[in-house]
């Protein structure tokens, strides 16, 4: 559970939970991408049998830095079934996508042609075929609607930026504000209490608990954070990522998290640690997400760290 309902990742499904990295060998296949780097390619697939095995191929080497492993990645891509007319791409802001991004971290959360972007340049174009019983290997027969075991996967991966980011922060002493006291913040789940006059908030209350002085964030920004959430007043967890495999992101101003996010990360920099108290007409309201122990019609309190954008 997200701290929000937040839109499907096109690629999350096409995961693969193996392989190690590679460079991308000398060679093509028969399908023909076109159209510049920024905007959808068009992809044209040959009438004929797609080709066995997989392959992958860069269209357009990009001119930034390296990337390299344990980068986050932002991304869009544009995936098509051989033989079949239509696509889906990131590039369909009409259609409410958003570009990808992937942490290229433990190998075992990388899917597996998507680690072959390693050792590449920001803002390269790659084109990548595979069979889709080698692209959902533990799928057991559960594919995403109109894709079936036989079929040929073309996908084009547009790297639009790579960056490292600290998985935590150096552990922190107890801190926050009169009323919502946190303690314990480093490797383990921070924990809150709260005073006997504690009110309400009945708007998004942010409390800069450390300040940071990396990139100032704005809407469109992929941000990467660690968090804690707590339902008021009784400082229950109902969510945390200390402890987890990985951080959290998001898009700022895309409604991937709630509004109590949006509205108090615009602005906030890179290195800051927040206490942010949302009430429930921006955060859960009435009806929250079931079995998230998130109780209704509450004020939440969050710890968040940015840790880095994109």
């Amino acid at each position: 559970m997200k701290p929000i309902a937040a839109a499907c990742l096109l690629l999350s499904s096409l995961g693969v939970l193996t392989a190690c990295s590679q460079q991308l060998p000398d060679y093509a296949t028969p399908v023909r991408i076109s159209g510049d780097i920024g905007s959808p390619p068009s992809i044209a697939v040959p009438s004929s049998k797609p080709p066995k095995g997989e392959s992958a191929e860069t269209i357009s080497e990009g001119k930034g830095e390296l990337i390299k492993k344990g980068d986050w990645v932002k991304f869009n891509v544009t995936s098509k079934v051989w033989g079949k007319k239509s696509s889906v791409s990131t590039y369909n802001k009409e259609g409410g996508a958003h570009p990808e991004v992937l942490h290229l971290g433990s190998q075992k959360e990388i899917p597996v042609f998507l680690t072959k972007i390693i050792g590449h340049r920001i803002g390269g174009r790659f084109l990548f075929t595979n069979p889709a019983d080698k692209i959902f290997p533990n799928s057991q027969g559960r594919l995403p609607d109109g894709i079936s075991v036989s079929d040929t996967i073309v996908t084009v991966v547009d790297v639009v930026s790579a960056t490292q980011v600290p998985n935590r922060f150096n552990a922190g002493s107890s801190s926050g504000t009169s009323e919502l006291r946190l303690g314990m913040i480093g490797t383990k789940s921070p924990v809150l209490s709260v005073s006997g006059d504690y009110k309400p908030s009945l708007k998004v209350d942010a409390h800069v608990l450390t300040k940071g002085s990396g990139k100032r964030l704005r809407k469109g920004d992929t941000v990467v954070a660690n968090f804690a959430g707590f339902n008021l007043p009784d400082a229950t967890r109902f969510q945390s990522t200390w402890g987890s495999a990985s951080p959290f992101a998001f898009e700022l101003g895309a409604h991937q998290v709630i509004a109590g996010w949006d509205q108090a990360l615009d602005g906030s920099r890179v290195g800051d640690r927040l206490l942010v108290e949302v009430p429930p007409s921006l955060g859960y309201g009435k009806k929250p997400p079931v079995h998230s122990n998130i109780k209704p019609n509450s004020n939440t309190a969050f710890l968040i760290d940015i840790l880095g954008a994109l």
